[in-house]
């Protein structure tokens, strides 16, 4: 456990009741003071060694101990609180004393609360004050306020030792608003209560209705029963009779928000919701998480781009291929387990494993062609180009085409813009090591260059024109 030991910025020159107060800028190292909260000795710490620089504030230190809880309770009381008329500030509201008294005891339901201070104002408003410590108290307090009703705050007293110095109003924090049933201080409340309980709450406040309380009581016996159950303490049937006594719409949220190591448990208590909706529609999904068993199992899905087969949910009916199943309410995640599973493994067998080594060997030849296409056939068609099109009389020009996805190359030449052809490759023939594409591309021109030597009609070779090449091209 961690003792807390407050750095004090103030101390009492003696324990007399005339003491004088002393700030830690007008003593020196070798003064011996007195805390002015257990009246123990202290010191002004300067660290022990004087070439080295400490981060840690100027203060006075203690050297025979250190303040007890006890103690600063004490010192609180009787400095701020003990007097009728005692005066201390929340937010920007100030409020009177009318009575106080140290560590009264509360019972409530959820068990005994004490409070380190209970203090009674001229507004006849209670509220619960706990002494600042880093020696936090363990309990779940948060529904034991939700009962009794009343703000409960906090005081630093090492914070606040400047005001009674001066005599000014000492001002204290919010832990525990009763209106809103919210805790402020995150540290007096647990991380997964506030997931699970505290929106609610706020929820149900917002709402402004007369039985906003009973719906915050039974949030917070469910939660005592969920941690009751966790515990070992306490069954399940009594968590579930908890969960019942809460409003469907409470239960629906609690649901949504039982996450991690609350998922097996949300099943259990979606079967026990108390609104009729509410328990078809957790039926439905609890089908469709079985639904989505089976696809991972056997690798469906609807994103597959190849297959499209996959086990799907359409209102209360289950489809795979022509087989169709009926939900009814008595239906249950074993039936659709055993209706689909034969099926779904006979169909994998028969056809998916097949289409699924097809796919991959089609995955294989595009990626090996893709390759080919970008580091052999595109760089040399690329470079033709160039030599093609760059030719002294520019009577010849080439382009080209490549679609990977149909693995088919187009090749276009033309001879003086008059005579022109293509060449069709499937690059399935191309990847070929004893395969030249400049060979084929020679072949294509010198046909192109017949036809202009000979003058043929640029459609139709057979006949003539009255275009004829006159020089080598």
């Amino acid at each position: 456990m961690v003792n807390y030991e407050p750095e004090l910025m103030y101390a009492l020159d003696s324990k007399s009741e005339y003491a004088d107060w002393k700030n830690v800028y007008n003593v020196s190292g070798s003064d011996v003071l007195y805390c002015p909260i257990c009246l123990g000795r202290v010191k002004l710490w300067n660290g022990q060694d004087p070439n080295k620089t400490y981060q840690k504030q100027r203060c006075f230190h203690h050297i025979d101990g250190m303040c007890s809880r006890e103690s600063r309770i004490h010192f609180a009381y009787k400095t701020w609180l003990l007097k009728q008329g005692s005066k201390f500030k929340v937010g920007e509201i100030t409020y009177e004393v009318v009575n106080s008294e140290i560590e009264k005891t509360f019972h409530t339901k959820f068990g005994d609360y004490r409070p380190d201070i209970t203090v009674e104002t001229t507004e006849g408003k209670r509220f619960y004050i706990e002494i600042a410590d880093t020696n936090k108290k363990t309990d779940d307090y948060i529904e034991k306020w939700d009962e009794l009703g009343c703000d409960v705050l906090e005081l630093d007293v090492n914070e606040q030792l400047i005001k009674a110095t001066t005599a000014e109003i000492p001002e204290f924090d919010i832990i525990y608003s009763s209106s809103t049933g919210e805790c402020y201080i995150k540290h007096y409340t647990r991380q997964d209560y506030d997931d699970l309980i505290t929106e609610r709450k706020i929820y149900w406040k917002r709402k402004d209705l007369i039985k906003y309380k009973i719906q915050w009581e039974r949030l917070d016996w469910f939660w005592r029963k969920l941690q009751d159950f966790y515990s070992g303490t306490s069954k399940i049937d009594v968590l579930i009779e908890a969960f019942k006594q809460m409003e469907s719409e409470d239960q629906r949220f609690v649901c949504k928000r039982m996450r991690g190591k609350h998922a097996s448990l949300r099943y259990e208590l979606e079967n026990n919701y108390t609104d009729k909706q509410d328990i078809e529609a957790a039926h439905l999904q609890h089908i469709s998480s079985v639904i989505r068993r089976l696809n991972k199992e056997f690798g469906y899905s609807n994103c597959d781009e190849y297959d499209h087969t996959r086990l799907y949910k359409k209102k209360k009916q289950i489809y795979f291929k022509n087989t169709v199943f009926h939900i009814r309410e008595n239906t249950t995640e074993t039936d659709v387990y055993d209706c689909f599973y034969p099926i779904m493994k006979k169909y994998y067998n028969q056809y998916t494993i097949l289409f699924r080594k097809k796919i991959k060997e089609k995955e294989e030849f595009d990626k090996k062609h893709k390759e080919y296409v970008e580091l052999q056939l595109k760089p040399q068609l690329e470079k033709l180009k160039r030599q093609i099109n760059s030719c002294n009389n520019k009577a010849w020009n080439m382009d080209f085409h490549i679609d990977i996805f149909s693995c088919h190359c187009l090749i276009t030449l033309s001879l003086l813009g008059y005579w022109s052809g293509n060449i069709n490759l499937f690059i399935g023939d191309v990847d070929k090591k004893d395969f030249k594409i400049k060979d084929v591309i020679a072949k294509e021109m010198n046909r192109l260059y017949e036809l202009g030597i000979n003058g043929c009609h640029k459609y139709i070779p057979m006949f003539y024109s009255e275009i004829r090449i006159m020089e080598e091209c």
